[in-house]
């Protein structure tokens, strides 16, 4: 079976097949271990080329799978006819796997036209090379054990000597990327990266730390994307005097001193309370313990506010000051816009002017400071008014 002419589209394929012909394959994957062990009991043994033909269906790769499946079949001398026929024989290989069932199915539907059909399934998608025989491992990056389990599996790609890049996405987060002594933002590019698998690790505030190994080719971006996942904390609260109650984010958590575990880390508000006596204030919570020392004071009694202070009357315009308003002969600043009208009254700070509120009362006043839409007055009774500067009708110098 092993033996077979290297010609036209098969020598892509040949391969495939002549992995029957060596020492019996090293099969990691349980799925597959439960493939080959089913092929046997179903009297296809060895069938190394249906085992890589199932795990190429997983990956997704359906026309290279049945490339490599029509092309044993067609070795081991079952047709698709005999293939209805003896369905029984290949129902254990396919109840083991969904991949499995999927690909018979598909090749029960492909047309029986022999090797033209097979020819054309080859050019469609020619399988790559396979230099040994164990599945490669073409995934983003691996975690630590991950790694170290397809190293094991031999499932590693060598990569030439050089230099390429790195780029490590945190979607949602501001990571940090460490790779050997340097540090980086997330999404930045990282240049002059040393070829073959390197360690990197990511970390954020209130997230989990993730450590993993990632490999990058010479001239080439490697771009990846890490999920950060939120870290948990525990919170420990004191209080002078103990045996406070603790709110933590407006719950009842317990009295002090508690420890509260399991918290996701993040900012929370942390409120104390022993009676009349409180303290508030916030927390940020990261993996590990954060300590709150919380001081509770009597509330301090408020003070009354104070009445607006009077302004005295201005003496009554002189008349021939009168305008067509029947007000005073001064400037109304309201016409002007927001911006003009904050401007000039700055430059009034520190003259003594007349003012006339809306209610027409005159008040005379020196101009102290302004704010945004107000302006702070001295009437000359020893206390400062704030005043809205709509309110003030006119302004006579």
């Amino acid at each position: 079976m092993c033996k077979v002419q290297q010609i036209g589209f098969w020598v892509l394929i040949v391969a495939l097949l002549e992995m029957g012909c060596g020492a019996p394959r090293s099969v990691e994957s349980e799925q597959a271990r439960r493939v080959e062990e089913a092929c046997r009991n179903a009297g296809f043994a060895p069938c190394p080329a249906l085992v890589v033909a199932v795990t190429q269906a997983g990956q997704g790769d359906m026309q290279t799978a049945l490339t490599t499946l029509n092309f044993w079949m067609s070795q081991a001398g079952v047709s698709r006819e005999s293939l209805r026929v003896e369905q029984q024989r290949f129902a254990p290989i396919a109840r083991v796997s969904s991949d499995a069932a999927r690909l018979f199915d598909a090749a029960l539907r492909i047309p029986d036209s022999g090797e033209t059909m097979m020819a054309r399934v080859a050019v469609a998608a020619p399988p790559a090379p396979i230099a040994s025989n164990t599945t490669l491992d073409t995934r983003e990056w691996w975690t630590k054990s991950e790694f170290e389990a397809a190293k094991r599996g031999g499932s590693l790609i060598a990569t030439n000597e050089g230099l390429g890049f790195l780029v490590v996405d945190t979607p949602g987060t501001a990571g940090t990327i460490s790779l050997g002594e340097r540090s980086y933002p997330s999404g930045t590019t990282i240049e002059n990266v040393q070829s073959g698998y390197r360690h990197f690790s990511v970390s954020a505030s209130g997230f989990e730390r993730v450590e993993g190994i990632v490999r990058v080719e010479p001239l080439k971006v490697a771009r990846i994307s890490v999920s950060m996942r939120r870290g948990i904390g525990a919170l420990t609260v004191l209080s002078e005097p103990s045996n406070a109650e603790v709110y933590l984010e407006g719950e009842l958590r317990g009295r002090t001193p508690l420890t509260i575990e399991g918290i996701l880390a993040g900012n929370y508000g942390v409120r104390v309370q022993q009676g009349p006596k409180v303290w508030r204030g916030r927390a940020n919570v990261e993996t590990g313990t954060t300590l709150v020392r919380a001081e509770l004071l009597a509330p301090q009694p408020q003070p009354s506010p104070r009445p607006a202070p009077a302004m005295r009357p201005a003496p009554a315009p002189r008349p021939a000051a009168a305008n067509a308003t029947g007000r005073g002969s001064g400037v109304d600043l309201r016409t002007l816009g927001p911006e003009l009208q904050n401007m000039a009254w700055k430059n009034l700070v520190g003259r003594g002017i007349v003012i006339t509120l809306n209610s027409g009362e005159r008040v005379p006043v020196t101009v102290r400071s302004t704010e945004p839409g107000f302006v702070i007055l001295d009437p000359g009774n020893g206390q400062l008014a704030r005043v809205p500067m709509n309110d003030i009708a006119e302004v006579e110098e």
